[in-house]
């Protein structure tokens, strides 16, 4: 692997500027004027093309990894200038699928989950290429997948909504001590 003579980071020490297309385009899918069902599909497909190299270099990524693993200051001024934002605009929206307040625990849960499922695809690229070796990550199907994340998660937000996610109805309840 190259890694770089040097990192430059921008004025607010981050190390590509926090304006990314994929961003760009979660935060223009959240701007949209549709159903919630609708803009958090198209949410989720903005985030997931994002995964695609689109010239970013390896250790880019890398630099990344390392900074959730082992954070530097730097992670706090991304979390609080790009990704807070984005995260409580997404429990908003899914708090409005489901019927229930942004702040409620199972409007969080429920955003973990759809984050979760993205992450899945981001972090595990080493892993899928070792288990599905011709498949590669191309445009289609990145959209396919985040097609299948957005099914695979209304699906389940919709059960709540409709009260099918209650106790008694074949779920089960988390206990607190």
């Amino acid at each position: 692997m190259h890694w770089p003579e040097v990192v430059i980071f921008d004025c607010d020490g981050v190390l590509v500027d926090s304006e990314l297309i994929a961003l760009g385009q979660m935060r223009a899918a959240l701007d949209q004027s549709c159903s919630p069902e609708k803009v958090l599909r198209e949410v989720i497909r903005a985030r997931v093309r994002g995964l695609a190299n689109d010239g970013l270099p390896d250790w880019y990524f890398q630099l990344f990894v390392r900074e959730i693993a082992q954070p530097t200051p730097a992670l706090a001024r991304m979390i609080n200038k790009v990704a807070r934002p984005i995260y409580e605009r997404m429990l908003g929206l899914i708090g409005r699928i489901i019927g229930l307040a942004a702040e409620d625990e199972k409007t969080r849960l429920c955003a973990y989950s759809v984050m979760g499922q993205i992450l899945f695809y981001a972090f595990a690229g080493p892993l899928l290429e070792r288990l599905s070796p011709n498949i590669e990550l191309i445009p289609e199907r990145l959209d396919r997948i985040a097609d299948h994340i957005a099914d695979f998660s209304l699906a389940y937000l919709h059960e709540i909504r409709s009260g099918r996610d209650k106790p008694g109805n074949g779920t089960n309840e988390v206990q607190h001590d």
